[in-house]
């Protein structure tokens, strides 16, 4: 079967009041590492389009990544030397309206290095410099302690060695 490509969606050539950022109604937690906008804002699209290509030049073209806000709302803007009063003038630029904890950016393959539960935030932290906003990075890995039972099973084994040697110790010494 071929491959399914995402298309983002078209921008609305129509005007649109500057408005209110309407927030998130529940945390949006997703599998890998993400982007996080800490404030709402309005992000132009020149802004995530220069996200989009730094990281396909830092990441590799092979990896997966989701820009998951798209530049759809018009923003207008008079000509110079009209008054104030005139109209609303012609569409300037299209930005995207971001709420605070949406993930910006999105990577799901990528997984920490062994040994260390926090993983390396380089690609993202070249990247951000393009973005107009106070971002966090998040990494959420389903990687659980109790998932890595055989370790748990050698520390208990050594425990209850160590405790059984105690009470044998203790139980001859005295007699």
């Amino acid at each position: 079967m071929p491959p399914f490509f995402y298309k983002a969606p078209l921008a609305i050539p129509r005007k649109v009041p500057k408005g209110r950022i309407i927030p998130l109604c529940s945390p949006d937690i997703r599998i890998g590492k993400c982007l996080i906008t800490l404030t709402p804002k309005r992000i132009k699209a020149e802004s995530l389009d220069k996200l989009r290509f730094s990281l396909k030049r830092i990441l590799s073209k092979q990896k997966e990544r989701n820009v998951d806000v798209h530049a759809t709302y018009a923003v207008t803007k008079n000509p110079e030397g009209v008054k104030m009063g005139q109209g609303k003038g012609r569409i300037h630029h299209y930005v995207a309206r971001v709420p605070a904890g949406y993930p910006v950016v999105h990577l799901p393959q990528l997984k920490p290095l062994n040994g260390s539960k926090h993983p390396l935030f380089w690609g993202f932290a070249r990247a951000v410099g393009n973005l107009p906003l106070r971002c966090r990075f998040r990494s959420q890995q389903n990687e659980f302690e109790i998932d890595k039972l055989f370790v748990k099973t050698k520390q208990r084994l050594g425990d209850d060695v160590h405790n059984q040697r105690k009470l044998l110790k203790s139980r001859f010494q005295h007699c």
